[in-house]
């Protein structure tokens, strides 16, 4: 790493998603204690291995950064999983992360506004034509099956899919 200012934040990326997912994780399991047993279940089973992952993450990049490689320098310590690929290393290979992550935040949004049933094959075609510029038949296919599988998941499970603001269908 240089000592760029902006690289040297991004060297530090990997800590701070790290330990975001070990405060959500924790958040996750604190809040489902009070949940009958049916439906404390699965976040606490989530929740408590996802916080297990990050702590194992935290705790093997503060050896990195403590034991450093012999003749590194703290600025040369890199904890990300990324290779030694020059263009892994430019932020625009952040950037294009956070467009997806952005997505992501917009499947969140249309599942509040008209809820998960009807969001996420809107949402799977709409991502798959715009990001990824397929054709119409792969991304109607996932989305069909997609939601046969949200179907037998409610039907056998009697899970409850997030209704939205506007429900449309379901």
């Amino acid at each position: 790493m240089s000592s760029d200012p902006g690289m040297r934040i991004i060297g530090w990326l990997p800590t701070a998603m790290a330990a975001l997912f070990l405060a959500a994780a924790l958040f996750v399991v604190w809040e489902s204690r009070g949940f009958r047993l049916g439906a404390r279940l699965f976040p606490q089973i989530v929740g408590t291995v996802t916080a297990g992952l990050a702590l194992a993450e935290l705790v093997s990049q503060a050896i990195q950064r403590l034991r450093p490689p012999v003749g590194a320098t703290i600025e040369e310590i890199n904890t990300a999983d990324l290779g030694d690929d020059p263009a892994e290393r430019n932020p625009a290979f952040y950037v294009r992360g956070l467009e997806i992550f952005l997505w992501i935040i917009g499947l969140y949004a249309l599942t509040a506004l008209i809820g998960f049933v009807t969001a996420v094959p809107i949402w799977i075609i709409v991502f798959l034509r715009i990001r990824f510029a397929t054709g119409f038949l792969a991304p109607i296919g996932l989305s069909a099956g997609l939601l046969l599988l949200l179907w037998v998941l409610q039907t056998f499970l009697h899970l409850r899919w997030p209704r939205g603001m506007f429900q449309l269908f379901g």
